[in-house]
C-alpha cells in the first residue's frame, strides 16, 4: 500500500458521515485531532458547524450544497449529533467562516461574531 492511499484511509477514518433528512452531508469528528482537521481544513466557510455548547465534544459539520438548503430538521438532525449520548441539551451553531482557533489546543474554537452563533435546545 502506497503513502498516498494510507494518508486517504487515515483521513476517511477520522469522521463519520451522515445524511440529513433533505440529503445533505453531515461530518462529525472522532476525536479532538479529527475535530480540528473537519473544522479547519476539511469544511468551508460557508457550511454549518454546530458544536455542544459549553462542553467537549464532537465537531458536526453540515457540508453546504448549492441545491439544497440546510432546513430546520437538518439543523436540529446534526444538532442530535453533536449532542453524542445526551438526550438533551444545547447546541451552538453558526458558519464554519465564523469559527477560528484561539490556542494550540487541539479541538480549541472561538467565534469571530458572537452575535452570528444561535443555540438549539434539543
Amino acid at each position: 500500500m502506497n503513502a498516498f492511499k494510507k494518508k486517504y484511509i487515515c483521513v476517511k477514518q477520522m469522521f463519520r458521515r451522515f445524511v440529513t433528512p433533505n440529503g445533505l452531508l453531515v461530518l462529525v469528528g472522532k476525536h479532538a485531532k479529527a475535530n480540528d482537521l473537519l473544522t479547519f481544513q476539511r469544511a468551508s466557510p460557508g457550511d454549518h458547524w454546530l458544536h455542544a455548547k459549553g462542553v467537549p465534544g464532537a465537531h458536526v459539520v453540515i457540508v453546504e450544497d448549492p441545491h439544497i438548503d440546510a432546513t430546520s430538521a437538518d439543523i436540529l438532525f446534526a444538532a442530535s449529533l453533536a449532542l453524542g449520548t445526551k438526550d438533551r441539551g444545547a447546541v451552538d451553531v453558526t458558519r464554519v467562516g465564523n469559527c477560528f482557533k484561539p490556542n494550540t489546543t487541539l479541538g480549541s474554537v472561538a467565534y469571530t461574531d458572537s452575535s452570528r452563533v444561535k443555540t438549539v435546545i434539543v
